[in-house]
């Protein structure tokens, strides 16, 4: 059960725990129900099972966000890179059209 409640610590420690409030309060009842002495060792064991598994959520909750946060991230790199590139190829167009064109000036 110490492991359960610093992995809980751990991820109330987050920055970011706020995104799955609700899954660390869920472990948070649970090993509270767990740690009392009024319960029995079956329900006990129960609540230690509901806690590791509100962590698991929790934890994958918090992954999940952490993953959407850099595709969000890569998306508008790629954006801004292919931004770049239309305004270079433009440039580019824009030159070589410039080029021909002296080109045939210089032919005449």
């Amino acid at each position: 059960m110490a492991f359960l409640r610093h992995r809980l610590e751990q991820l109330e420690a987050r920055e970011d725990a706020a995104h799955a409030e609700g899954s660390l309060e869920q472990a948070r009842r649970a090993l509270q129900i767990a740690s009392s002495p009024a319960e029995d060792a079956a329900a006990s064991a129960r609540a230690q099972e509901i806690a590791r598994a509100a962590l698991v959520l929790a934890d994958r909750q918090l992954e999940r966000r952490l993953a959407e946060e850099r595709l969000l991230e890569t998306q508008r790199r790629v954006a801004a890179n292919r931004e770049r590139a239309k305004a270079q190829r433009l440039a580019l167009e824009a030159l070589m059209r410039e080029r021909a064109s002296l080109a045939r000036g210089e032919q005449r």
